[in-house]
C-alpha cells in the first residue's frame, strides 16, 4: 500500500492510502481487439477496444494504407500508442488494422485485414454563411421524451459541421422521434430540411429520405416528428440538417448560396429494445397471513409502440397467503417486435397478527328482571385465518340479587391473537 500526505502552508495535513497490486503475467501477451461497427462513412470516428490478455504494457496501432492525416488521424486525445484509440477516417476505402503489444514475457501482434470499411459521403457546400440563417441548437428525443441529441453550436461559423461520435446515435426501426432545430435570431425567413440516408448510398436523393421539409420558417425554432421505416438497411448512416434563404433551393449534396448544414452519425438498427415496466407502489410489499393480496398495478412503455400497459401479464409464483414466506410476482410484456421485458415485485407474507372479530348479540349491556333466569344471547366470531376459534366466557349472573354483573368474552385464534369484550 502507498501512503500520500498532503500539507498546506498553514500547517494542516491530510493522508490517503491506495493499494497497488503488482503481479507477474501468466504468459506472453495475446493480441486482440474489436470495433463495435465495421462499416462507417468518411469523417466518422471509430473507437477500438483492446481485448488483449496477459497484461500488456505497450500498444502500437498500425493502419494500412498508412498515410496519417491524409486518410485518418487519432482523435480525442488518443494516439497510435493508446490502449483504446479513437480514429477518424477521412477517405473511403478498406483499412487493415494491426495491433502490436508487449509485456515482460514477450510480444504479439494481430492483423485484421480490410477490417474497417469507410464509404463515401456527399457533403454540401455554402457560398455565404449567416448566423440568422443557421443552426445553433439541435434536440432529438425519442417517444419517451429522452434526449438522444442535445447539441449546441455557434450558428453561422461554418457552412458544414460533422458531429461524429464513437457511440453513434441509435435510431431503431419503427421508432418515432421528435427533432427541434433552433437559431439565435429570426430576422429573415428561411427554408429548412432534414434527411436520413436510409439506403446507405452516401446521398440523400431517395424521396423517402427527406423526413422533414419546411418551406418558410419565420420563427427561431422548427422541426417535427418522424418515424424510422420498418424495413431499413442496418448500419452506420447520417442524419443531415440544412437551412437556406426561404426563396432559394436547398440542396442536400450540392452548392447552396447561403445557409448552414450539420450532419450527425447515426446507427440504424432493428428494434431490439424491450418496453420499460414501472411498478405502481413499492418493489416489496407485505401481506399478512390469510389476507388477499391487492395488486396495485404497473405501467409499460415502449420506445417504438408507446404505451403497452394493456399487454402486461402477471404471474404469481407459487404465492400462498396462508404460509409465511417470500414470494415473487412477475410482470411480463412484449412489444410488436417481440422484445420481452420482465419486472419483479416481492410479496412477503408475514405471520397473522390480526385478532378475531367478536360481536356480542344484544349489545354490551343487558337488563334482566329480578328472579328471572338469565339466558346467554350468544355471539358472532370469525377470523381471517383460523377456521376454528376458541371462545371463553367467564363470570356469573345471580338473577336473584340486585346488582351489576360482568361477563368477559375472550376469543382466541390459532395464532394466539385475542379479542376480549
Amino acid at each position: 500500500a502507498a501512503r500520500t500526505t498532503a500539507r498546506r502552508n498553514c500547517g494542516g495535513t491530510d493522508t490517503f492510502r491506495k493499494t497497488i497490486s503488482i503481479s507477474k503475467p501468466a504468459g506472453k501477451p495475446v493480441a486482440n481487439f474489436f470495433a463495435k461497427y465495421l462499416a462507417y462513412r468518411a469523417g466518422d470516428v471509430v473507437a477500438f477496444t483492446d481485448l488483449s490478455t496477459n497484461n500488456p504494457y505497450s500498444w502500437s496501432w498500425i493502419i494500412t494504407p498508412n498515410v496519417t492525416n491524409a486518410h485518418y488521424e487519432f482523435v480525442n486525445g488518443t494516439s497510435a500508442n493508446s490502449q483504446n484509440p479513437e480514429i477518424k477516417f477521412y477517405d473511403a476505402g478498406l483499412y487493415s488494422i494491426r495491433l502490436e503489444i508487449k509485456n515482460s514475457l514477450g510480444s504479439d501482434g494481430n492483423t485484421k485485414a480490410n477490417y474497417i470499411e469507410v464509404a463515401f459521403q456527399c457533403e454540401p457546400t455554402v457560398k455565404k454563411v449567416s448566423s440568422d440563417i443557421g443552426i445553433s441548437h439541435v434536440k432529438l428525443t425519442n417517444i419517451s421524451k429522452v434526449n438522444i441529441i442535445d447539441q449546441y453550436t455557434a450558428s453561422g461559423d461554418t457552412d458544414f459541421t460533422l458531429n461524429s461520435y464513437k457511440n453513434p446515435v441509435l435510431l431503431e426501426s419503427g421508432g418515432t422521434y421528435n427533432i427541434e432545430i433552433e437559431r439565435p435570431t429570426n430576422f429573415t425567413a428561411m427554408r429548412g430540411a432534414i434527411w436520413i440516408d436510409f439506403n446507405n448510398n452516401g446521398f440523400f436523393n431517395d424521396p423517402s429520405e427527406l423526413i422533414i421539409h419546411v418551406d418558410s420558417i419565420s420563427t427561431k425554432k422548427w422541426g417535427g416528428k418522424f418515424t424510422i421505416p420498418g424495413a431499413i438497411n442496418p448500419g452506420i448512416s447520417r442524419l443531415r440538417i440544412g437551412v437556406t434563404f426561404y426563396n432559394t433551393i436547398l440542396y442536400s449534396c450540392d452548392e447552396n448560396f447561403v445557409g448552414e448544414f450539420e450532419d450527425y452519425t447515426i446507427s440504424l438498427q432493428p428494434d431490439k429494445t424491450g418496453p420499460v415496466i414501472t411498478l405502481v407502489g413499492a418493489d416489496t410489499m407485505l401481506l399478512e397471513e390469510g389476507r388477499i393480496f391487492s395488486e396495485p398495478g404497473a405501467n409499460a412503455f415502449d420506445n417504438v409502440d408507446g404505451d403497452v400497459s394493456s399487454k402486461l401479464r402477471m404471474n404469481y409464483v407459487n404465492l400462498k397467503n396462508s404460509v409465511p414466506g417470500l414470494y415473487r410476482l412477475v410482470y411480463t410484456v412484449k412489444d410488436s417486435a417481440g422484445n420481452e421485458s420482465n419486472r419483479y415485485r416481492a410479496i412477503k407474507v408475514i405471520a397473522d397478527t390480526t385478532a378475531p372479530r367478536l360481536e356480542l348479540f344484544s349489545g354490551d349491556s343487558i337488563y334482566v328482571e329480578i328472579f328471572k333466569s338469565y339466558t346467554e344471547p350468544g355471539y358472532f366470531v370469525a377470523d381471517n385465518v383460523s377456521p376454528v376459534i376458541k371462545v371463553n366466557v367467564s363470570g356469573k349472573v345471580n338473577a336473584n340479587k340486585f346488582g351489576t354483573y360482568i361477563l368477559t368474552y375472550e376469543a382466541v385464534d390459532g395464532k394466539g391473537n385475542k379479542t376480549i369484550k
